[in-house]
């Protein structure tokens, strides 16, 4: 079981925009999970963006270029099976969450990145530094994102990668 976060935790998030909790899924939780995007990767089974549709850094050319059906993301992980919905809504993460708020009150937002991230050998595209919340058009900005890794994760293989305190930048350059 996961403790809530500590006040150090906390603090730790606040100052530098972003908390790693390990453990919020079990290994079970993620070997499903895996498995279930690979099903639905196998499938095709939409909604599916592919690297194509983005043209990121990296991404094949056109519809008829090879590597063109190199999936990007499984669209609405929420709605797509049960068992990501689950996860979602699990104690660990809406405990986490709700300590980081200090409110017991917390709603789940299917908007932004509501998928699973597939990160293809060959023709997976580069993401540049940047921050989400361009991408966001919510009236309030108490937003956290969370992100699970399904599996082992590194420079190598596309790792999330973040920079401590940069999410209060675009409130600075906006003041």
């Amino acid at each position: 079981m996961i403790p809530q976060s500590s006040e150090l935790e906390s603090a730790a998030f606040w100052r530098d925009g972003f908390l790693i909790r390990r453990g919020l899924a079990d290994q079970d939780t993620c070997r499903i999970l895996v498995d279930v995007a690979r099903e639905h990767l196998a499938g095709q089974l939409a909604p599916i963006e592919y690297e194509v549709d983005i043209q990121y850094p990296g991404a094949p050319e056109n519809a008829d270029a090879e590597g063109a059906t190199t999936s990007r993301r499984l669209l609405q992980a929420f709605s797509r099976h049960d068992q990501f919905r689950r996860w979602a809504q699990s104690k660990q993460v809406v405990e986490t969450i709700s300590t980081l708020f200090s409110s017991p009150e917390v709603s789940l937002s299917q908007c932004h990145h509501n998928c699973v991230m597939t990160k293809q050998p060959g023709y997976s595209s580069v993401t540049r530094w940047h921050q989400d919340n361009r991408y966001w058009s919510f009236d309030e900005e108490n937003l956290i994102s969370v992100w699970l890794a399904l599996g082992a994760e590194d420079i190598q293989n596309g790792c999330l990668r973040v920079i401590p305190d940069e999410h209060w930048l675009a409130q600075k350059l906006n003041s």
